[in-house]
């Protein structure tokens, strides 16, 4: 068993189904091994995650549920970078998913300081 605590850095578009794919399987490996995920931060093309508004075809998973449901299982925050998001339109007509919270670049940092790693999924 892994003690290590972590942060989980996404920057993959949902749209890129195979990359989205990937770090959702990354993320759930980890849990499986026990690994403590403190958060898990939306940056660049990432943020599209936190779109209410993606669709997605009817037999393919919602990026964007599979997200709030590992956040909501392991009770970890799921941040979005608030500039990122803003040049993506993700703030038009309220439409942050729920379970994503938005936040500047200064807390993501802060944040790292009660992690012993930083893993780009």
């Amino acid at each position: 068993m892994n003690n290590k605590t972590i942060a989980c850095l996404v920057t993959s578009s949902p749209r890129d189904r195979d990359s989205a794919q990937q770090a959702l399987a990354a993320v759930q490996s980890m849990l499986a091994d026990k690994i403590t995920i403190d958060h898990i931060f939306f940056y660049g093309d990432g943020v599209e995650t936190a779109n209410s508004k993606l669709s997605t075809n009817s037999n393919e998973q919602s990026p964007t549920r599979a997200w709030q449901t590992i956040a909501a299982d392991n009770d970890i925050p799921l941040i979005v970078c608030v500039t990122a998001a803003e040049k993506r339109n993700i703030f038009a007509d309220d439409n942050l998913a729920l379970a994503f919270e938005a936040h500047g670049m200064g807390e993501f940092f802060s944040r790292l300081h009660d992690v012993e790693q930083l893993v780009q999924v």
